[in-house]
């Protein structure tokens, strides 16, 4: 778009005229979600210290959400976490382990047992020859 006067910000000194609390194009429903979806995000990271969750805290005064109701949505937050983690261990795949092969020894012992009787065997029949 061409522009002849003024400045990109339509301001007269550059600065934007708007209000901070303008209508950012989200209902309050959809920033709801916005602040929830976060706060999940925040929490699989590991339990929230106090700096993390006083930012957001802080974020969701930036979508025009009180304190109560940030504190209820990160609550819900960390509740649906909790639903995932029990539905995923829910549906885990049972341990499963490698059958181990038998060891050498075993396996060459059962050798020298059946060479053994191979040989008492002969021996007897040789025996009962004469």
């Amino acid at each position: 778009m061409l522009r002849l006067h003024g400045n990109v910000n339509g301001g007269p000194s550059g600065s934007d005229h708007r209000r901070p609390d303008a209508d950012d194009g989200y209902s309050p429903y959809q920033r709801r979600i916005i602040f929830r979806e976060m706060a999940k995000a925040e929490l699989r990271g590991g339990a929230l210290g106090r700096q993390r969750r006083f930012r957001l805290v802080q974020y969701a005064a930036k979508l025009r959400l009180s304190a109560v109701v940030a504190g209820r949505l990160m609550g819900e937050a960390r509740q649906s976490i909790k639903d995932e983690t029990i539905h995923a261990a829910e549906h885990q795949v049972p341990n499963l382990r490698l059958h181990e092969p038998p060891s050498r020894t075993s396996h060459t012992s059962r050798w020298i047992v059946t060479g053994a009787l191979c040989i008492v065997v002969a021996a007897l029949g040789l025996f009962l020859l004469w």
